[in-house]
């Protein structure tokens, strides 16, 4: 947008904004017409099914006056209180047979006694069949007695007969009191009629919705698009969810889904008296083909009224711009670097627009540069003047620094050879006291090792004197306390004895016993129980001996094992008086030796150190004579430095100043040419 003409951007710009205004609208509105369609889509869907629930209740209401009409017949009545006449069978069958004719869509129609035997019937071969067994018959007569006025309507149900869906319905007729019930009758039309008249309502703008009604207490499809589904269990998920929300209590809803990738609107409405279902449904995209139309059309006035947009707004940038066109030759003639007086911005220079404006700086810029030119021109003449003066003192000083720069490379060569002989003379010195220094630092050392070797000898003689001690005081004490073990282990000998005793008693018990059984048995019947006790006796008295036995095997065992222990004992003992004692004690005498020898190696550490210091006193007086030498020629080097240091800046300044007069010479040429390039 930079590089394009004021008129172009304006344009795109406009442009622009209003595109995207006019597509917000756009969007806006198609979005609002859509959920308005949906929405009045939906309500159509609610008032169809209003209709429809309106007819099928129409139908089942006509369909129970049939059945009640047909019950109010004398002939009905009549038969259900005289069973067995067969007159009155007669002319009933042929009641039933002729208003059974006038019937359209019904599967039978029948009458019974209260035990449900068929007294007559639309289909005569059904007459005399028993309908229901004894033991379902009383929650069968209680669905009409409990019903208002009689009247059963148990909703749809597949008949056993013809395999079809029809109404269930039935109704108890009483006697003339009004109280006792004789008999029921009952029919079936056909669910299927109602299709008809649902088919008859068409929904404007949703000609492709789909009707279904589902039974919701057998989850089974009453009336559906596709006939094979009639009777059959429903197993689409999106109908199962709504079965089950009329299970919860809805009457009314609506939903939304998916049904192999195109989308659908689906409204539905619940019979809860007749347990049925209502459902319409219709693909979004049918719902909305009004809205595509709008949508175009909308399109169409939008892309218009931007394409209107955009050639009034060019007009206007064409009107406002052309004023710039004379501006932009006048800036282009400052480009060119024309300082003549451009006319054709006269009339724009001191007005209050925006060109005004820009003419007005165009005109004061091209004053203001003709002035700078005049003023650059003067400037040029004194710069020649003054470089010639600079180039003339560069020159001079650039020579003298010259001179003094070869005068002091030469002196400070010979200080340098003096530098280098001292420096050599400080390394050898300085290597001797590294030497003294390493041996002094070895002597020390080596005098604080033995020190400390002494120190270490000492203290491991007096250990090793004490070790002694205190092992033949523990072995003595560890003898004393295995003697004591041994003779307590010793008492366990007497067991033997005890168990002695034990086997004598339990002699004396079984002999007792013995003598017992005897005198029980002279007691005869009388002594049995005695009997009885002194043959537990003698068991207990055979037990016990033979736990005593197995206590003096055991120790038995016990002695030899306390024979072994102490000889373990024993010979654990003499390995301490002999072996560990003996290492102690030849230990302590090495100790007492290596303090001996670290005495000897003391005293000789001690004279290195008294030679050696001397050594060192002497090289230390050398080192600081060469030093005070090397310190005076250091001084005069550092000063023949600043000197050369001096002279080097003062040649770099005399270059320097040199540059620089080329540098004017140069720009002073360069001024030149531009003041030539301006033309008045």
């Amino acid at each position: 947008m930079k590089n394009r003409k004021m008129a172009t951007v304006i344009v795109l710009t406009v442009a622009g904004i209003a595109f995207l205004g006019i597509a917000l609208l756009y969007l806006v509105a198609n979005g609002n017409n859509s959920a308005m369609l949906e929405k009045t889509a939906m309500e159509t869907m609610a008032t169809a099914l209003n209709a429809q629930s309106s007819l099928i209740e129409q139908y089942i209401d006509s369909s129970e006056r049939v059945l009640k009409d047909y019950t109010a017949a004398g002939e009905v009545k009549n038969v259900l209180k005289n069973p067995q006449d067969a007159e009155a069978v007669e002319q009933a069958q042929k009641y039933t047979e002729n208003y059974y004719s006038h019937l359209n869509g019904w599967e039978g129609l029948y009458t019974s006694n209260w035990e449900t035997t068929v007294l007559a019937h639309s289909n005569a071969g059904a007459v005399g069949m028993t309908t229901r067994p004894a033991d379902q018959l009383e929650p069968y007569q209680a669905s009409m007695t409990e019903a208002e006025g009689g009247f059963f309507n148990g909703g749809v149900f597949v008949s056993p007969a013809s395999g079809q869906l029809i109404l269930n319905m039935r109704m108890a007729v009483y006697d003339d009191d009004g109280t006792t019930p004789i008999g029921l009758v009952g029919g079936g039309p056909f669910i299927g009629t109602i299709s008809g008249v649902i088919d008859a309502l068409e929904i404007s703008g949703m000609e492709s919705a789909k009707y279904t009604i589902l039974d919701t207490s057998n989850k089974i499809y009453v009336l559906a698009e596709d006939e094979s589904l009639i009777t059959t269990e429903v197993t689409d998920e999106e109908l199962l969810s709504l079965l089950a929300e009329a299970e919860a209590g809805a009457t009314v809803g609506n939903r939304h889904y998916s049904r192999n990738g195109e989308d659908y609107i689906a409204c539905y409405q619940v019979i809860p008296d007749y347990h049925l279902m209502l459902l319409i449904e219709d693909s979004r995209s049918e719902v909305l083909a009004s809205s595509s139309q709008a949508t175009i059309k909308l399109l169409i006035y939008c892309i218009s009224v931007l394409l209107i947009i955009v050639v009034c707004v060019y007009l206007v940038a064409i009107l406002i711009t052309r004023p710039l066109g004379n501006v932009e030759n006048a800036v282009n003639e400052l480009g060119n670097l024309s300082l003549t007086h451009n006319q054709t911005i006269d009339k724009y220079i001191g007005t209050g627009s925006e060109t005004g404006k820009i003419a007005t700086s165009v005109n004061s810029l091209r004053s203001t540069l003709k002035n700078i030119v005049g003023t650059m021109g003067s400037c040029v003449d004194s710069l020649d003047t003054g470089i010639e003066t600079m180039q003339d003192t560069a020159t001079s000083l650039l020579g003298c620094a010259t001179d003094n720069m070869t005068t002091t490379e030469k002196f400070s060569d010979s200080i340098s050879h003096t530098n280098e002989s001292i420096q050599y003379m400080t390394d050898e010195i300085e290597n001797v006291a590294a030497l003294v220094d390493v041996v002094d630092k070895k002597v020390k050392g080596s005098s604080e090792k033995s020190t400390e070797l002494l120190k270490s000898t000492q203290k491991m003689s007096d250990d090793a004197n004490r070790t002694l001690a205190s092992t033949e005081e523990r072995i003595q004490e560890t003898k004393e306390n295995i003697h004591a073990a041994i003779s307590d282990l010793r008492y366990l000998s007497k067991i033997n004895e005890i168990a002695d005793s034990i086997l004598e008693i339990t002699s004396q018990t079984n002999l007792l016993s013995l003598n017992a059984s005897i005198e029980a048995a002279r007691a005869g019947e009388s002594g049995r129980g005695f009997a009885v006790v002194a043959g537990e006796i003698g068991k207990l008295a055979e037990d016990s001996s033979k736990a005593v036995n197995e206590i003096q095997g055991i120790c038995g065992k016990t002695n030899v094992n306390i024979s072994n222990i102490e000889k373990c004992f024993d010979e654990i003992i003499d390995f301490m008086e002999h072996e560990v004692s003996g290492s102690v004690k030849a230990l302590s005498d090495i100790s007492r030796q290596c303090s001996e020898d670290v005495n000897e190696l003391e005293t000789a550490i001690a004279e290195i150190e008294k030679a050696s210091g001397g050594v060192s006193n002497s090289i230390g007086k050398m080192k600081k004579q060469v030093e005070n030498v090397s310190a005076a020629s250091v001084d005069n080097e550092e000063g023949i430095n600043q000197i050369v240091s001096k002279t080097e800046i003062t040649s770099e300044m005399a270059e320097k100043i040199n540059q620089l007069v080329q540098e004017h010479q140069t720009n002073t040429d360069n001024i030149k040419d531009i003041i030539s390039k301006f033309r008045n």
